[in-house]
């Protein structure tokens, strides 16, 4: 009996982490087959939901052959997650998609033939924010072009984390597969990062310039927000995350970021940690109450990496710039790390209650 030759190699890997999707799981999985690219293939990591939606997905891949289906034995969370959905990819090219989103039914298609015409690492489209609740959107529009320039504007972005914007989301971007395993770029373990997105859209920019949009005449991807996105929560962001954020990012800009991109963007990738801890530090408020939360940033202040990423504000020009493109807000906490820095002051712990 002659064995059953291998399936066709797809152009497009999707990679879809499922955790409790809920009611969106259904329109998110009908939106990926309903792609007019036919020849992908969408890999389901599940996470161990526990609403159910495994069994959803596992009944979709029963009449679609194209869902392959990875079941993680731990829930490992969303960075982790898409890191195994990568090491299995067999598509030229790999996208990302969120278990609660949908895509138009042509997005894979315009971004596939885009990178083919362009010969590009990474190529975007815009997208949209959908309200859950009251269905109002809110486009997103990037740069159009390509190249360096393109790159330029989407790397500020992604650096300085000012939101809503362009250039802050992984999920609008086709990636050239080998690009990613030449570099070995993978998601950080966002149990104990916040931001893995960021960091993740920060590396790939600083590592090609192969960059370009896919001029598609509206939005093709669409972001359902509503109060129980990740985003919202503690475990997601606080002030030990976002230190783990900059000692990554640090890291990484100075062992493998060309040393001209890494002066060249070196304020960007100030004002990003400042944004980035001070977001953090507001959620410690909320949380855990301000005395825990000025301690923390205290001692986000002592830490080197953040102390390396924000030195550029400590120059004449350097102020100058901070006081242009940072508010007051984040301008008085950016005074507090460098006074926690150079004073070594540290607040009593106060267990939160």
């Amino acid at each position: 009996m002659n064995a059953m030759p291998p399936p066709p190699t797809p152009k497009v890997s999707i990679i879809l982490p499922v955790y409790n999707a809920g009611e969106y799981l259904h329109q998110c999985l009908q939106s990926l087959i309903d792609q007019t690219l036919k020849e992908i293939e969408i890999i389901a990591v599940l996470d161990c939901p526990t609403d159910g939606s495994d069994h959803v997905v596992r009944e979709y891949a029963a009449r679609d052959p194209r869902i392959r289906v990875i079941a993680n034995e731990e829930n490992l969370r969303v960075g982790l997650s898409r890191n195994r959905g990568i090491e299995a990819a067999r598509g030229e090219y790999i996208g990302f998609c969120d278990h609660d989103d949908y895509v138009e039914p042509d997005m894979f298609e315009r971004l596939y033939e885009a990178a083919r015409r362009h010969d590009t690492d990474m190529t975007v489209c815009d997208y949209r924010s959908v309200n859950a609740f009251t269905g109002k959107q809110y486009p997103v529009e990037h740069p159009t072009g390509a190249g360096a320039a393109l790159r330029d504007k989407l790397l500020r972005a992604a650096l300085v984390m000012r939101s809503p914007s362009y250039g802050e989301v992984i999920w609008n971007v086709l990636y050239r597969r080998g690009f990613l395993m030449q570099h070995g770029l993978r998601f950080p373990d966002n149990r104990l990062i916040t931001s893995e997105d960021h960091l993740f859209l920060s590396k790939a920019y600083l590592l090609t310039d192969r960059v370009a949009h896919c001029n598609a005449p509206a939005p093709l991807y669409n972001h359902v927000y509503y109060g129980g996105n990740t985003v919202q929560q503690y475990f997601y962001k606080n002030i030990a995350l976002a230190v783990n954020y900059a000692a990554d990012l640090d890291g990484f800009l100075h062992t493998q970021a060309d040393p001209a991109l890494q002066h060249a963007y070196r304020f960007d990738a100030a004002e990003g940690t400042v944004r980035q801890l001070y977001s953090a530090f507001r959620r410690e408020i909320r949380f855990k109450g301000f005395r825990y939360a000025l301690q923390q940033a205290c001692l986000a202040g002592h830490n080197e990496m953040v102390h390396h990423l924000v030195a550029p504000y400590r120059s004449w020009n350097g102020t100058k710039q901070a006081c242009r493109t940072l508010p007051p807000t984040k301008l008085a906490f950016a005074c507090l790390l460098h006074l926690a820095h150079l004073t070594g002051i540290r607040i009593r712990h106060q267990t939160p209650q």
